[in-house]
């Protein structure tokens, strides 16, 4: 494990990695939610993961990575935010974090009220991974609990910021296999939406890591 190497820490990572691993996080609720959609087993009724956990959310989001590929709507309504290698903005940041964890919620939420055979995808998931309060002005914020509040002013935490992401990221992996474990759907949520698309490995301030093998310089 020591000789595994780390792409983003909370003592320093490269910008174009914290991009990357943007667009790779919201492109893996991309695909699992149209994967959810168009899943035949007995346990995902539902077919509207994609509408209400993803283009609802990520309304006004260009996240942007080293191929010039997109993910998220293109908008100008208010709060549209912009998130490429050339530059990060720490107010785009936060409201790509505010709809990343409002989706975490939303896509669990739903999976507790479709025919799965676990329905604690909210206790399990959410209320344990989406622990930081995030708000991006005095109206709207969301996170389950309080272990840190991201807020519309200044510079972004970068140790705070790291923790949040391995938390998603963790988020991301477990709600695929607890998916796959199910029973009675497709048994690549895993395959497809984890192992295939989080292509770097963040270690967050306790040392624990998550993610898979860098595949590029």
């Amino acid at each position: 494990m020591a000789n595994i190497s780390v792409d983003i820490k909370p003592t320093g990572c490269r910008q174009k990695d914290l991009v990357e691993l943007i667009y790779m996080i919201t492109n893996a609720i991309k695909v699992m939610c149209t994967k959810l959609d168009a899943d035949t087993g007995a346990s995902i009724v539902l077919i509207t993961y994609l509408a209400n956990c993803y283009t609802a959310l990520f309304v006004g989001g260009i996240c942007e990575n080293r191929k010039g590929e997109r993910v998220g709507a293109v908008s100008y309504e208010p709060g549209a935010y912009v998130i490429s290698p050339k530059g990060l903005n720490p107010s785009s940041v936060l409201r790509w974090m505010y709809a990343t964890t409002y989706a975490i919620y939303t896509l669990t939420t739903q999976l507790d009220t479709d025919n799965c055979a676990a329905s604690d995808y909210v206790s399990t998931v959410y209320n344990v991974y989406c622990i930081d309060r995030v708000t991006f002005d005095d109206y709207h914020f969301i996170g389950y609990g309080t272990d840190f509040t991201f807020k519309p002013c200044g510079e972004m935490p970068q140790r705070e910021l790291v923790n949040y992401l391995y938390r998603i990221v963790y988020a991301i992996y477990l709600i695929c296999a607890k998916l796959d474990a199910d029973g009675n759907a497709d048994t690549t949520y895993t395959a497809l939406c984890y192992t295939a698309l989080i292509l770097l490995r963040i270690e967050n301030s306790q040392g624990n890591r998550i993610g898979n093998t860098k595949t590029w310089n």
